[in-house]
């Protein structure tokens, strides 16, 4: 009996148990930290395994939020003196559209200089105006250009001189690198994805295009109360909702997740339960993907734990194992273990090419 009590107490092994779910939770945020991705409410890592929908904000999560030409070299192809005067005019405006042209001098390395003579303007809502050479240029929308004539889009810019058209810009936000691949990835998977922005329909409807995304699943002009009431409409506890502004906390708030690549903001980061780094829009389903092979680790340690305790207990009642077996064998569980599950996050790292031997060539 003696030996049979101290058997027990010896064999039975709780390390394997408890360190079964912390280890592979760890071993999984590690990886993920990696990959720029930083969790802050552990409870995500059970949560996200419920996610079947997710709900991206437009402006500054799919997009950088900065604007560029379509076709850089529409500014090199002016006539100098009408690029100069254009230079001018960007060069002392700090809107969206003026940083997207004057980028294009600064690609081309131009040798232009600022003239102090220049006379430029700013007028709120609709442009600039500039007075230089004794010419009168202005840069903005065809009505404030051009005097209501001809149309253009909300993504161009006009420019025109003593009220004639010299040319016509094309705009398009800057895509978040591999925003594409991360959407068709996430659908392939089986999740839905939808766009949700307060930008305009139109330009939503562009970028989901872009996107590969069908029309239904990108809604504009949506405010932060009409984002907050598409959440709480679509949301089965199984929402994932990324946005980046303040405009997107109302949502953020009522998603079943939330996440973020705005670490750099006072507010969101504490309303998401994880923020990414980088120009990319983060690795989502990488993460989606790894905490739904986390939870299998750990069921199947757990499972491996359990029997192990079984089975050794079974062994102790009936008197086969002594207690210097049972100091063998107890650290050897906690051992593997931690053995499989390390080897479970292990990251493969790609075979290399094969090489080729070279053909010997006789002279």
């Amino acid at each position: 009996a003696l030996s049979v009590v101290v058997s027990v107490l010896v064999v039975t092994c709780p390390c394997a148990l408890g360190l079964a779910t912390p280890l592979a939770f760890e071993l999984a945020q590690a990886q993920l930290r990696r990959r720029g991705l930083f969790i802050r409410q552990p409870s995500f890592l059970d949560r996200a395994l419920r996610v079947r929908h997710v709900v991206f904000d437009k402006t500054g999560t799919l997009t950088l939020g900065d604007l560029v030409l379509e076709s850089p070299g529409q500014v090199q192809a002016l006539p100098p003196p009408l690029r100069s005067a254009l230079y001018q005019m960007v060069a002392r405006s700090n809107h969206p559209k003026s940083r997207a042209l004057f980028a294009a001098f600064a690609s081309a390395d131009s040798a232009l200089a600022l003239d102090p003579q220049a006379q430029v303007r700013e007028e709120p809502g609709h442009g600039l105006a500039a007075h230089i050479g004794g010419q009168q240029y202005r840069l903005g929308s065809a009505a404030f250009a051009l005097g209501g004539e001809l149309g253009a889009g909300a993504d161009e810019v006009v420019f025109s001189c003593a009220g004639q058209l010299v040319a016509r810009f094309a705009l398009r936000e800057e895509r978040r690198h591999g925003a594409s691949q991360e959407i068709a990835a996430l659908r392939e998977d089986g999740l839905q994805v939808s766009l949700l922005s307060g930008d305009a329909v139109a330009r939503v409807q562009r970028l989901a295009q872009r996107l590969g995304l069908p029309a239904d699943a990108a809604h504009g002009g949506k405010s932060p109360s009409d984002k907050e009431a598409f959440i709480k409409a679509v949301d089965r506890k199984d929402t994932l909702m990324i946005g980046d502004g303040v405009n997107d906390a109302l949502a953020m708030s009522a998603a079943y997740c939330a996440g973020t690549p705005a670490a750099d903001r006072p507010t969101l980061p504490e309303r998401a339960d994880f923020y990414f780094l980088g120009h990319g829009v983060g690795p989502i389903r990488e993460t989606l993907q790894l905490l739904r092979k986390t939870r299998a680790v750990i069921v199947r340690n757990l499972g491996g734990s359990l029997t192990y305790n079984l089975a050794v207990l079974a062994l102790c009642f009936s008197g086969q194992m002594t207690p210097l077996r049972c100091a063998l064998v107890m650290p050897l569980s906690s051992l593997l273990v931690v053995l499989a599950t390390v080897h479970a996050f292990r990251e493969r790292r790609p075979a290399p090419p094969a090489l080729v031997p070279a053909l010997a060539v006789s002279p």
